[in-house]
């Protein structure tokens, strides 16, 4: 009877129950009788195949079982066996004997059943899938200066900022904060971090989301930005580097502006916020930038010849923020827009 792979069911079954060596016996055999189906089912079965060939040594070379064969020749997957193949690779017992891309690879493929399921995956899967920042997204509490306004930072190169503002009879300009440190929940931003953040901005712009954009669909779906990033710098105070962004609300955004000036848009929601992580000097640029910017709790600027700072933003509003991403990046991060025009 030919395997089948089963999206639709999910076993509950304690993973100690399962008899992996027997499971393994099963799809040798059906890999050596050509069984059909037993190729996709194999590489469902086990997070990674640590060899060329399926028949190289399967005892050794097939890694992470977290689904069962069940008596149908249904391929299902195993809530309690997938929880228990994060935490391997995690080296919860051992580390294990993965290269760095067959651990990437057996994230990765972890991660999409995390996903599946709509359960939060451990800081240390998305780690290991490369996905940064390094497992949580989280707030970073920042002081309040008042004192910055968006024509204290200068237009990146690129910018044609009249030609942003064309045609917009209500324009706005924000401002957002980014002090390096370490947040409450083990975020520590470095100096270069931020200092690769502004390069960013001023060599390209990032465009702000408002919402939330499925991180697999960023390769081939387009969202309007509803705010520009145009300018940024990094300033020492207090010894301590401080990265000030300057955006423009689109003119198609006025929800976001009146949210804003209402005082409505607060502090970023944001997904999976849990354990702890490092934002330092790690990675390639696309990996190592992006991130940066997820879970910032920002603060709020001048609002120009009016009254004086506003309070700082606070709250969990998820559903009206921004997103910054990069270009290239599998990743968006969040950014609290403030109001400093």
């Amino acid at each position: 009877m030919a395997l089948r792979i089963n999206r639709e069911r999910v076993s509950n079954r304690a993973w100690s129950e399962v008899d992996k060596t027997a499971l393994r016996n099963r799809l040798v055999r059906a890999l050596e009788e050509n069984e059909e189906g037993a190729r996709d089912a194999i590489r469902e079965v086990y997070a990674v195949i640590r060899a060329e060939s399926l028949e190289d040594a399967p005892s050794q070379n097939w890694w992470g079982p977290h689904h069962e064969v069940t008596r149908d020749c249904n391929v299902v997957l195993n809530r309690n066996g997938l929880i228990a193949a994060a935490q391997a690779l995690a080296g919860a017992r051992a580390e294990p004997d993965l290269t760095p891309e067959q651990r990437r690879r057996a994230a990765r493929h972890l991660l999409r059943h995390y996903r599946e399921l709509e359960m939060d995956p451990p800081a240390s899967l998305l780690e290991a899938a490369g996905e940064r920042p390094e497992g949580e997204l989280v707030r970073l509490t920042a002081a309040v200066a008042g004192e910055m306004r968006p024509s204290d930072i200068p237009l990146a190169p690129w910018v044609n900022l009249d030609a942003l503002k064309a045609g917009d009879p209500d324009p706005l300009e924000v401002v957002v904060r980014i002090p390096e440190g370490r947040s409450k929940r083990g975020w520590y931003y470095t100096r270069r971090v931020l200092e690769r953040i502004a390069a960013e901005i001023n060599a390209t712009g990032l465009p702000g989301l408002l919402g939330h954009q499925d991180p697999d669909k960023v390769d081939r779906e387009f969202v309007p930005p509803a705010t520009h990033w145009v300018g940024a710098v990094v300033r020492d105070e207090g010894g301590k580097a401080v990265l000030y962004a300057r955006g423009v609300v689109d003119r198609a955004a006025a929800d976001l502006k009146r949210w804003i000036r209402g005082n409505a848009v607060r502090q970023v929601s944001p997904p999976r916020a849990r354990g702890s992580t490092h934002t330092g000097d790690k990675g390639p640029p696309g990996e190592e930038v992006s991130p940066t910017c997820a879970g910032i709790d920002l603060v709020l600027g001048r609002r120009g010849p009016g009254p004086g700072g506003l309070p700082r933003v606070r709250g969990d509003r998820p559903s009206l923020l921004p997103l910054v991403s990069l270009p290239h990046s599998s990743l968006q991060s969040p950014w609290s827009p403030v109001v400093s025009a």
